[in-house]
């Protein structure tokens, strides 16, 4: 399985992300005996040797999984940010007890489930097609004619996309706005808001309860925990 080169130096604990790249960039890295200064090199994490200084990388003996609960306006943002009142992703990761990444993101009004880890599998393309579940609230009362027609799919400016499960939980108080559940494979909030807009029901809020078998139950915003082993075998690729 392949990963970017960087990503898989921050799962060898060999620093942050900007710490990692100015190592690749100081032509201080080498992939099976040659230097790369490519950050986004792929390489296989179970077959190529990568070295540092001239010293080979390992990664740890145990991997780490946390399940995190971003709240709305949290920044993707990998980097350190200092002097700002804003949220910033890169921040919250220095604070964890082990240097990990978050294996797919989340837009920034979207709230809800993340995972982070230093196991590289999970930091693949292959980990995009883990199955995520989202509850929507939108404009408008969805009806059962409306949901035949986007169970069915659609194209909208930034793709094709097509639910793989969704259906009405319950109408607002007003009864004008309407909760819906929603599975999917995607994590690309703004495919999701297209797709929903181009029906007629705009989403107002959306959060990510699950990753597989991974729930967000009760965990405050801004919190995080530590998987179960049920939980981080759920999300092994197969």
């Amino acid at each position: 399985m392949k990963v970017d080169l960087w990503k898989y130096l921050v799962c060898a604990q060999m620093g942050f992300e900007d710490e990692v790249k100015e190592m690749i960039n100081m032509s201080r890295v080498e992939v099976n005996g040659e230097v790369v200064k490519n950050p986004n090199f792929k390489i296989d994490y179970k077959k190529d040797e990568v070295k540092v200084d001239g010293i080979k990388v390992k990664l740890p003996k145990k991997f780490v999984y946390y399940a995190f609960n971003k709240p709305q306006k949290l920044k993707m943002d990998l980097s350190h940010k200092k002097k700002t009142k804003e949220i910033i992703l890169g921040d919250i990761l220095r604070n964890m007890p082990h240097k990990v990444l978050p294996i797919d993101t989340l837009d920034y009004y979207t709230e809800g489930l993340m995972i982070f880890t230093n196991d590289p599998e999970l930091l693949t393309s292959k980990a995009n097609k883990l199955e995520k579940t989202y509850v929507l609230k939108v404009i408008g009362r969805v009806n059962n004619e409306d949901l035949a027609k986007m169970r069915k799919g659609g194209k909208v400016p930034s793709g094709f996309f097509k639910p793989k499960m969704i259906k009405r939980l319950a109408l607002s108080k007003s009864g004008n706005h309407t909760f819906l559940e929603l599975k999917t494979d995607s994590n690309k909030g703004k495919l999701i808001r297209e797709f929903f807009l181009r029906y007629g029901h705009p989403i107002l809020k959306m959060k990510r309860t699950k990753i597989e078998k991974v729930n967000l139950k009760d965990l405050p915003r801004l919190a995080y925990r530590e998987l179960t082993k049920p939980e981080i075998d759920s999300l092994k690729i197969k």
